[in-house]
């Protein structure tokens, strides 16, 4: 099965910073400290503060093996058979044949030779594309479907039914060639955009109330990872409280990075 996920290119590129800025202090990388402090100033700490501005999001396609859903399953079987078999012992019930025993007296004692097994015929081969499964993604959706989407879960407040997102992809808004899974893995980055503080409902109670009802909104907003969040992007929309830098002067002993311009 592949789902498709939107990140935000923010966070990711933060995530990048604070790698780079780990490796930066290993000893290992001191002949290189300069090379690496000029691709932060001039690449990271630009592209960090123009998506400060405005966020995008960048899609992944993840793939969840068929195992990870059958072979639960199939374990579970085999537990309640074995439980099954080990009740009939108990009260001495032998299970009922599978064959009708008349059937095997009045079978012939000779029988014709059984025909040779005919080999299945080989498998041709085709084109795998990606990890061989089909993926019913065509292309990435479009800004305007992405805002319609938007708009619609802001309309009812974030508290998107069932049904809503089959409802949206019905909507001429959404091209045809948009699979169903673009939509809700949309509307579930809104969600968590929501938890991160990012974006705001205009009912914030009516919501947590519905997030009640839905356990994996509800663990996620609640998460000390997101409240956190929440946490900074308050801070960040505070007019007294303003980022000064990025990078700190302490990453490493070696070039200092620059701090972000102000606009």
């Amino acid at each position: 099965m592949i789902v498709s996920v939107n990140f935000s290119t923010k966070q990711l590129l933060e995530s990048l910073f604070e790698f780079i800025k780990a490796r930066a202090a290993d000893p290992a990388h001191a002949a290189n400290a300069n090379t690496i402090a000029d691709f932060v100033d001039s690449f990271m700490v630009v592209e960090i503060k123009r998506l400060s501005l405005k966020d995008e999001d960048h899609e992944e396609e993840i793939e969840f093996p068929d195992e990870l859903i059958y072979q639960p399953l199939i374990d579970a079987k085999a537990k309640m058979d074995k439980i099954f078999e080990e009740s009939l012992k108990k009260i001495n019930i032998t299970p009922a044949p599978t064959t009708d025993p008349g059937l095997a007296a009045s079978t012939p004692t000779t029988q014709a030779p059984a025909a040779p097994p005919v080999a299945p015929p080989a498998p041709t081969s085709k084109p795998r594309n990606g990890n061989g499964h089909k993926s019913q993604k065509v292309r990435s959706m479009l800004d305007g479907e992405k805002d319609f989407i938007r708009s619609e879960f802001l309309r009812v407040n974030g508290q998107i039914a069932d049904d809503a997102c089959v409802e949206m992809k019905k909507s001429s808004a959404i091209a045809a060639e948009v699979a169903i899974f673009q939509v809700t893995g949309f509307v579930s980055y809104l969600h968590r955009k929501v938890a991160e503080g990012d974006l705001t409902v205009n009912d914030l109670p009516a919501y947590l109330t519905f997030l009640q009802g839905h356990r994996g909104l509800w663990m996620t907003y609640n998460s000390p990872k997101y409240e956190e969040m929440r946490r900074r992007a308050a801070l960040r929309s505070a007019p007294a409280q303003v980022t000064a830098s990025v990078a700190t002067p302490s990453m490493f002993n070696g070039p200092k990075f620059a701090s972000i311009p102000r606009r």
